[in-house]
């Protein structure tokens, strides 16, 4: 009906969880949800993209970097389809891959906020291939760490270790020694 009273719950500030809006208008029914649409539009893909940029364009660096772990880290909570997705486009992977691409060209370096925003990942709820994907790909990769401080690797064996402890298959299968 149109002119009607809505509530819209802000369900993407953590700071207020329980903030809402009231406005008159139109609601859309027929409009697809998020998700749906994210998927459909290959919207990881452009996300995952965007970490080429820390390793071509100068301007964007650490912050940039920072933001768009936030954002996957968002996407990852929101849906087990997008997990699936970026599980099976391989997305830690190619985060990786650029990761170390930017180290190497010194756009970025791993300090203890960028370190940060890769751990911040493993607290998201993710499925058990994701977090395996994700401790190979991010936390395994000993070129992304070989510059780092000791305090840095200090908070990288840690965070190894809180994972194994979430999925301890990694040690018994994924990163078991080859006879």
């Amino acid at each position: 009906e149109p002119n009607e009273k809505y509530q819209l719950y802000n369900i993407s500030s953590r700071s207020e969880p329980n903030t809402s809006f009231t406005f008159d208008g139109t609601l859309f029914t027929g409009i697809s949800n998020f998700n749906l649409t994210f998927t459909y539009s290959k919207g990881l893909s452009f996300i995952l993209a965007l970490f080429s940029q820390i390793v071509y364009d100068d301007n964007l660096t650490e912050p940039f970097l920072l933001k768009l772990f936030d954002i996957l880290c968002i996407l990852i909570q929101t849906s087990g389809s997008i997990q699936k997705s970026l599980y099976d486009i391989k997305g830690f992977e190619i985060i990786s891959f650029f990761l170390y691409k930017a180290i190497e060209k010194k756009t970025i370096s791993m300090n203890l906020e960028t370190s940060s925003a890769i751990f911040k990942i493993q607290s998201c709820s993710m499925s058990e291939s994701l977090r395996i994907s994700y401790t190979q790909s991010l936390l395994l990769n000993f070129s992304l760490w070989k510059e780092a401080s000791t305090k840095v690797l200090d908070n990288l064996f840690a965070e190894f270790l809180e994972t194994v402890k979430l999925i301890p298959i990694i040690l018994k299968t994924r990163l078991k020694p080859q006879n």
